[in-house]
């Protein structure tokens, strides 16, 4: 398996969670136009390819954003147990 080094943790991570939330959005989408009709996917397929470029780079620009608001709005985290 190829190993990336961490500094594309972000890039990677963030392909994966843009890819995945645009495959949901944009079928649930072309589900709700069209139906599930026999050429769902030619439908699908192009809408899906059209928004996750879209997504990954508003979502890569905008994540440090949302980390440091969501800190901001919670607790510190608890403190690790320590060990024997």
């Amino acid at each position: 398996m190829i190993k990336f080094p961490y500094r594309f943790h972000r890039a990677l991570f963030t392909i994966q969670v843009t890819g995945f939330a645009s495959a949901m959005v944009s079928g649930l989408t072309t589900w709700r136009n069209i139906g599930l009709t026999p050429d769902f996917l030619m439908h699908w397929i192009p809408a899906w390819l059209t928004s996750w470029p879209i997504a990954f780079p508003s979502m890569y620009a905008v994540t440090p954003l949302a980390q440091r608001i969501a800190t901001k709005l919670c607790s510190a985290p608890p403190h690790a147990p320590k060990g024997n």
